[in-house]
């Protein structure tokens, strides 16, 4: 985690701005200013693809989105998004970043365990983080959400399990192509062989007729004929419905 201070703590405005430093980079003067004294906030911000909610926000709503999870170097912190900052920076074009202001659990071993079997992972709701770095970045965060144990035994009570939701907006695959591109699985397809189709019928007398499909499109082509050579006039003219 990182608090807004410590962001800005490195860029010294007196020493990026003189010019015996020798520093062009555009960017670092920009920052060295420090950010603009008017900030945005949102009840509702989409990154990583989730849809986070301040805690606020979450409490008429269906679906509580304020849980958030945030992976360190040694611990993983999780917490409760109690707002969502947007920084401005001067300088053209208009820099932003955007800021979760989290509520976290203690990652210690006393708020914080993992179960050695499972590798569930559980905070104690009573225990709070002690640090005053309570910004995370936007894109760090991932979404989790607590639930309690339906057994209130003595060593659940206060206890809240961890539980990660994927995103709604990215597809997982597995490593293993679901098709093998080279097509190496598949049998060879010989179309040399002529096939001799014949059709099979049987005569008055029960005796099997053989036709070959040559003989088969010839009656379909006679057939066809006699149909077309009937004219309108042989219709009876009842068997048209006139309607006004």
């Amino acid at each position: 985690m990182a608090s807004l201070s410590a962001n800005c703590s490195n860029l010294n405005s007196t020493e990026v701005q003189n010019p015996a430093n020798d520093i062009q980079d555009q960017l670092l003067h920009d920052l060295a200013w420090g950010p603009l004294n008017l900030v945005q906030t949102f009840p509702i911000y989409f990154v990583n693809g989730y849809c986070f909610h301040t805690s606020n926000w979450a409490q008429n709503q269906k679906t509580n989105n304020s849980r958030v999870s945030l992976s360190g170097e040694e611990t993983v912190y999780h917490g409760i998004v109690e707002e969502i900052i947007d920084i401005k920076y001067p300088g053209l074009p208009i820099k932003r970043l955007t800021l979760f202001n989290c509520k976290w659990f203690d990652p210690s071993c006393m708020g914080t365990r993992i179960c050695p079997i499972y590798g569930t992972v559980e905070v104690k709701s009573n225990r709070r983080y002690k640090g005053k770095d309570t910004f995370i970045f936007t894109q760090q965060s991932e979404q989790v959400y607590f639930t309690p144990y339906p057994n209130l035994t003595s060593n659940r009570r206060d206890w809240l399990l961890v539980i990660k939701t994927k995103s709604r907006r990215t597809i997982q695959s597995l490593n293993v192509p679901f098709q093998d591109d080279d097509g190496s699985h598949l049998n060879d397809v010989s179309f040399e062989d002529e096939i001799d189709v014949a059709l099979r019928d049987f005569n008055d007398r029960g005796e099997e007729v053989n036709h070959s499909i040559e003989e088969h499109v010839e009656e379909e082509e006679l057939l066809d004929e006699s149909e077309d050579s009937e004219s309108e006039e042989d219709i009876p003219t009842d068997y048209y419905i006139y309607s006004d």
